[in-house]
């Protein structure tokens, strides 16, 4: 009977043990729920859709000497993927651009510009369509705001430290009148997007330091921190740091790193989310057989071919317009004054 005890007893010990250290073993880190909104992969290095795919080829099997204005544009687009912005932006200059319309074309002379400093120009376009749904600020509005700060900082009239690009973000009074926390955030929620969009289209090929988009997500890491995730906010924080090492950056990241480990949640992977820019990632074919001709793709540009357009044939080549008129009316002038003369006779 006292060794059944005993062994009662030992069993007891072990069961018991074996809980206590279950009950130290740390529960497995979760994904953080981010229900409101969530950043989605960024596609920095897009792959060419199919029709320019399509003219890629086409243009390759074109003796150079019959090239019209639409195969020099995608000539000039196939530039752009593969990262040579000069050389895309001298043919550009030459063609008839302003009636691209199809957002991955648009988006990659936007790239052009961007990439060679052409503020300026960059400030004409008209990239996103006007959205009226009461929203706090449109993305065309916040694409034109970050092209200003770029052409303050070309001036050297910007400082990080003492300016803010989005004050839109930073304005809490303007939130104060938000009947619950719940409902801020899904009111913020197009105002997030929207921003979250627009610099997305500033990340297209670029790889490049630059203050401005650093400072532009550092902003969004700050507004989200505040107002919604903590994994969004490490995000954004990271790409701040891809396009600069701001010491102010750097701190914020570190600092959510060590939140988001206190509160068990899973580290996002930042390269999986941002992704790599890779030279001559895509291996454009020479020459191919098999070509789709698409009767549609054309419209799919909009670009007015100016070697078809029908030009006045000129009878005097020889003679300036505004010569031309000042000879008419002295001939006018003269036939006036003969008729007078003949009158008075």
């Amino acid at each position: 009977m006292k060794r059944i005890y005993f062994l009662f007893l030992m069993l007891s010990g072990v069961v018991t043990s074996a809980f206590a250290q279950i009950d130290e073993v740390p529960s497995p880190q979760k994904k953080e729920d981010t229900y409101h909104f969530s950043i989605s992969k960024f596609e920095r290095q897009p792959k060419p859709p199919k029709y320019l795919m399509n003219y890629f080829e086409e243009v390759a099997n074109k003796p150079h000497a019959s090239w019209t204005q639409v195969d020099s544009l995608y000539f000039a687009f196939k530039q752009v993927h593969l990262m040579n912005f000069e050389h895309a932006l001298s043919i550009f200059y030459q063609l008839e651009v302003d009636t691209i319309k199809e957002p991955h074309a648009l988006g990659l002379y936007h790239t052009t510009l961007l990439q060679t400093k052409r503020y300026e120009g960059l400030k004409v376009l008209n990239i996103f369509d006007k959205i009226i749904d009461n929203q706090l600020m449109e993305r065309e509005e916040i694409r034109k705001r970050l092209i200003d700060v770029y052409i303050l900082q070309k001036r050297k009239k910007w400082s990080v430290k003492d300016s803010v690009i989005f004050p839109i973000l930073k304005d809490t009074a303007m939130y104060k009148l938000r009947s619950s926390r719940l409902k801020l955030k899904e009111q913020l929620i197009p105002l997030t997007e929207n921003i979250d969009e627009v610099l997305r289209l500033f990340t297209l090929f670029n790889d490049s330091k630059d203050i401005v988009l650093s400072q532009a997500f550092e902003e969004c890491g700050d507004f989200q921190n505040k107002h919604f995730y903590l994994t969004n906010a490490y995000i954004y924080y990271a790409i701040s740091l891809h396009y600069n090492s701001s010491e102010s950056a750097i701190k914020k990241s570190q600092k959510t790193k060590a939140e988001i480990s206190e509160k068990n949640h899973l580290l996002p992977r930042f390269r999986k989310t941002f992704g790599k820019i890779i030279k001559n990632r895509y291996q454009f074919p020479e020459s191919s057989n098999n070509m789709d001709n698409d009767s549609s793709i054309v419209n799919k540009i909009n670009i007015v071919d100016k070697s078809k357009s029908d030009k006045k044939k000129d009878y005097i080549p020889w003679l300036d317009t505004d010569l031309f008129i000042v000879f008419g009316l002295g001939l006018l002038l003269l036939l006036v004054l003969f008729l007078l003369k003949t009158k008075k006779k």
